[in-house]
């Protein structure tokens, strides 16, 4: 198979798409030869029969050159391949779609998202199939639609032999939003110093929006005008993908306190780390172990009762992994993946 990938960023240091370097390694191993057409290419190593092409975006090209760029490039390799497969972003999939009327080459979609955009419902009808990680991450109904579970490289992500290595650490991993419950979280957190617990809270990720910077920078100053330290409560930034197994493997509980109730991976990350997960995520109410889900009703006072336990005397690392590590594994994953196209494709 000869495989055309559309993505928006190949950068193995990337803070939220460097999961995709491991992933088109796994196509490369499957396939005779993979090109990637992406939106902006960073620091990458990949094996010598995958190409990468880039539409500029990290040398400040235009989003109009952007565009032309990729219609080029289309035109030039769907002839040269035998499927093409989007990730994430139903506007490619659209592009894809029109000229695969021509050159009659299926197109794939790979969609992780509780949003249901116009893009996306305009992409359903050229696409052959819409790859997703669950049920509750493709609200689109649509009987292309096929859920794979997550890709996680399990072998990146492993249990560290030495065990846990910071002491009283509660880590949030994602976007910072008040939609993520971040607020909820730091509460929580300064809930349980007040009760005596030798906890602090590391959060890792970024504001996306205008209202998540300002929500960002409300929460910092209300915690500098209480006189919360960076040792109680401390904003790490955006953290690489690289970085993160070090992040879960030291941690003693990851937060989740999202309600949008999508399969985050960064939770199946951490319980493949072994790392004690509690969340008001609806989506874990049956993956992770008793005692660790809390319905978003329950509050802070919820989130307080079931991380204490895990500060305390948490679950198994091993049962933790056991629970994600045979259905959101990676090779798992994208094997069946590249199993259905190439039954597609004949």
């Amino acid at each position: 198979m000869k495989l055309l990938v559309v993505t928006q960023r190949v950068d193995a240091k990337d803070t939220n798409l460097g999961i995709h370097v491991s992933w088109l390694r796994e196509f490369a191993s499957r396939a005779e030869q993979v090109t990637v057409i992406a939106q902006s290419v960073g620091t990458y190593d990949l094996p010598a029969n995958v190409r990468v092409l880039s539409l500029g975006k990290e040398k400040g090209s235009s989003k109009l050159l952007q565009l032309i760029r990729l219609k080029l490039f289309l035109l030039r390799e769907m002839p040269k391949h035998d499927a093409v497969l989007v990730l994430m972003v139903p506007l490619y999939a659209v592009m894809a779609g029109i000229y695969s009327m021509f050159y009659r080459k299926p197109i794939y979609l790979w969609y992780t998202h509780k949003h249901v955009p116009f893009l996306l419902r305009v992409a359903n009808v050229f696409v052959r199939r819409i790859f997703t990680a669950s049920a509750e991450s493709m609200r689109l109904k649509s009987d292309k639609v096929r859920v794979m579970g997550h890709a996680i490289d399990m072998d990146r992500f492993n249990i560290d032999p030495n065990g846990r290595n910071d002491t009283g650490s509660i880590i949030s991993v994602g976007r910072v939003s008040k939609t993520k419950g971040i607020d909820m979280i730091v509460e929580s957190t300064l809930k349980l110093i007040e009760e005596g617990a030798a906890a602090h809270l590391e959060i890792y990720g970024l504001p996306i929006t205008d209202d998540d910077r300002s929500f960002q920078t409300e929460l910092e100053s209300t915690l500098k005008t209480l006189g919360i330290s960076d040792r109680q409560v401390r904003f790490r930034g955006g953290s690489d993908y690289e970085s993160m197994v070090s992040v879960y493997q030291g941690a003693q509980v990851f937060v989740n306190a999202s309600s949008t109730g999508s399969l985050d991976k960064a939770v199946l990350e951490a319980m493949a780390c072994g790392c004690p997960v509690v969340t008001s995520n609806e989506a874990f109410k049956d993956i992770v172990p008793s005692g660790c889900f809390v319905a978003a009703t329950e509050g802070v006072n919820g989130l307080v009762r079931a991380i204490r336990p895990q500060l305390e005397d948490p679950v198994s690392a091993i049962e933790l992994r056991d629970r994600v590590v045979g259905k959101h594994d990676l090779h798992r994953t994208l094997g069946a993946l590249m199993d259905q196209i190439a039954a597609d494709i004949g």
